[in-house]
């Protein structure tokens, strides 16, 4: 009961397809007549190797791999997107832990016949190294798995995580004949997999699927170990998930701290953000100073190839793919990035020196952002560092804080002056400006890229934290920083980078995440501002909405993105750390969020409420507690942590909430009575 299942399945895989196009081959033309008297009166699992109509998800695309990686083979038929996206799935050592796993049929299930724990089920797999033990539990209950049926005839069957899947894990997939059809016919096993079924050694005609009935039968002698009847089996399958966290822990382990180079900018956060001096609500208590930093960079720069941050992502050693065997990115180049650094002005520091917050800012926003919730922070005694965003950056060159007109020469903005769309339009093509920050963060022509962009984000806050101690002045006094008492704020995709960046350093104190999310193939879809868009570039390449290569699309999305999504690392920052997150569920004439939605239908692993229900968040209403928590606002938008806007009395308590429970380290989390709070 070994790896031999697998390489025994894909060999006759490789014989059959190969055969396939030979109609004088016997055992071909037999399986055609037979299958065809079969399929005429039956609802069966389709299972059609011939012509590659198997489970996707599925540990036989790792056959034929020498370095641990997928091995999905291509298609003539495939796109050159289609081809694309096999390739970076080819980079990976694994299935996703959060995508559906899903199986096809011959014709409509009766949706009432689909039970996890009966006529659906799955196993995890005990193994030692690659080889297959025994079955180490079972997964039956709603808390770890839902089933549904989809497909626009209703013919294939989806098995959906509901908390993530163990990573570098083998699982067992079992349909058995309590399925039925929608006419209420007893599903049956396919042709060929009925062939395989049987004990005895297939012979003449059917030699060929010898080694598959011997694989076949390996995983049915693990499912009947399990108490399953073998004879009531009409499909099964094994699949191993991928590696998550392993590289990041790698370059956590690897970061090394730099210096920081600071110089005042001899402003206040009132001059930059009141700069007519108009608003008396919005007050100067911090002092604003600029800074530098030199961090490694594992992406591909614009210097060989303008479009090179389009389509780079990591890599090992002479370009290898990086995975749980191969954990060591390879650096491009260091890059010099800016940073914005603001402190109390109203007292002097402790004696250790200022504490400090990590403030990480939100999608298509900048280190700016960070002056928004300067004041609130500095009220409570912190100092606050932030930097960009991989692809994020001032864009603005007559902005006085623009990289080029720093002290600082050696500083790049991280959106790195691209120029490939129309700013008004979103068109493709350049039109003289820089493209606006944010702009290629997500990038859906290259999903290693997506996920990277991610990753190096990540690593970039691991060298801001350990070099806060080496703060170094051009002009102008040292700062006095505490590099002992460090906190960590995070909005919107700065709380998705945030939670990352969490599960793996555990010299930060308490954390406030805004508005964050997990599922992020799934949130992105399900989200108001960017689903139409990305629906609209799919439909550009091809993949319309309710088709098949739609669904297998954000499967694949989600299965590059996995081991970079906080869904999966989540729970981990959570052990580490006390966590208050901030969601906006809205009420009355108040919207839900619309940039990361709560929940997301048929996903039940994306959005913000998948995402606290697997850091274990507790529900945090008036008048607060102490610990970590979730507060679900009613009022306000996404945006309402930095901008009174939406609502003032939002934004007020949402930076009292996260001043007061960073600065008690998360012993205290209070909710003002009168607060839009759920």
């Amino acid at each position: 009961m070994n790896k031999l299942i697998v390489s025994g399945i894909f060999t006759v895989v490789l014989f059959l397809a190969a055969c396939s196009d030979s109609s004088n081959y016997d055992f071909n033309q037999g399986v055609v007549e037979s299958q065809a008297a079969y399929d005429h009166a039956n609802i069966k699992a389709v299972f059609d190797p011939t012509t590659g109509k198997i489970p996707p998800t599925n540990d036989v695309l790792f056959s034929g791999s020498d370095d641990g990686t997928l091995n999905i083979p291509d298609n003539p038929q495939d796109s050159d997107g289609q081809k694309a996206v096999k390739a970076a799935l080819n980079t990976l050592d694994g299935f996703s832990t959060t995508a559906p796993v899903t199986a096809d049929f011959s014709s409509s299930l009766d949706p009432a016949s689909v039970k996890l724990g009966e006529s659906v089920r799955v196993f995890e797999l005990e193994k030692t190294g690659q080889q297959i033990t025994g079955i180490a539990g079972e997964l039956g209950s709603p808390e770890s798995l839902v089933t549904s049926v989809t497909g626009a005839n209703s013919t294939t069957l989806a098995i959906l995580p509901a908390q993530p899947l163990k990573p570098k894990t083998g699982y067992l997939v079992v349909l058995t004949n309590e399925l039925k059809g929608a006419g209420g016919a007893t599903v049956k096993a396919d042709t060929i997999y009925s062939l395989t079924k049987g004990g005895d050694a297939l012979t003449g005609d059917f030699a060929a699927l010898e080694p598959l009935r011997k694989a076949v039968n390996g995983l049915e002698t693990l499912a009947a170990a399990a108490g399953i009847e073998k004879d009531s089996i009409v499909l099964s399958w094994s699949f191993t998930t991928q590696s998550v966290g392993d590289v990041m822990q790698k370059v956590f382990n690897d970061s090394q701290a730099s210096t920081i180079t600071t110089a005042p900018t001899g402003k206040t956060t009132k001059d930059f953000l009141d700069p007519e001096g108009t608003n008396d609500l919005i007050v100067g208590i911090a002092d604003v100073h600029i800074g530098s930093i030199k961090v490694p960079y594992y992406l591909e720069g614009t210097k060989d190839n303008p479009a090179g941050p389009l389509t780079g992502y990591w890599k090992g050693e002479g370009g290898t793919a990086l995975t749980q065997f191969n954990l060591t990115p390879i650096k491009t180049q260091d890059i010099t990035i800016p940073v914005i650094i603001t402190v109390p002005n109203a007292s002097s520091p402790p004696s250790d020196g200022w504490p400090v917050v990590i403030f990480q800012h939100g999608i298509t926003k900048n280190r700016l952002s960070t002056l928004a919730i300067a004041n609130a922070y500095a009220g409570a005694g912190f100092m606050v560092v932030g930097i960009d965003m991989v692809m994020h950056g001032i864009t603005d060159t007559a902005n006085p804080l623009h990289a080029d007109n720093t002290p600082f020469p050696e500083d790049t903005e991280q959106s790195l002056g691209l120029d490939f769309v129309d700013n008004s339009t979103g068109a493709k093509g350049p039109d003289g400006t820089p493209d606006k920050s944010g702009t290629h963060f997500i990038n859906l022509t290259s999903l290693l890229t997506s996920r990277d962009n991610i990753r190096q984000s990540v690593s970039n806050l691991f060298v801001l934290r350990k070099s806060l101690a080496n703060m170094t002045p051009t002009t102008g006094g040292a700062i006095p920083v505490d590099g002992n008492t460090v906190r960590f704020a995070g909005h919107s995709l700065g709380g998705i980078v945030g939670t990352d960046y969490l599960a793996f350093d555990d010299t930060v104190g308490a954390a406030s995440l805004f508005m964050p999310g997990g599922g992020i193939a799934q949130l992105l879809n399900g989200s108001k501002e960017f689903g139409p868009r990305i629906r609209k570039g799919l439909a550009a390449n091809g993949i319309t909405e309710g088709t098949p290569e739609f669904a297998a699309f954000f499967v694949a999305a989600q299965t590059v993105l996995d081991s970079a999504d906080p869904v999966n690392l989540g729970a981990t920052a959570a052990e580490k750390h006390k966590i208050h997150m901030i969601e906006v569920i809205g009420g009355n004439s108040s919207p839900a969020d619309q940039v990361i939605p709560n929940t997301v239908e048929g996903a039940p692993l994306s959005g913000t409420e998948p995402l606290a229900a697997v850091m274990g968040l507790p529900d945090v209403t008036v008048p607060g507690g102490a610990g970590s928590g979730l507060v679900r606002f009613t009022a306000g938008d996404h945006g309402s942590i930095l901008s009174p806007q939406a609502s003032l009395e939002a934004t007020v308590e949402m930076q009292t909430e996260t001043a007061t429970f960073l600065v008690t380290n998360g012993d205290s989390l209070p909710v003002a009575a009168d607060s839009p709070v759920q």
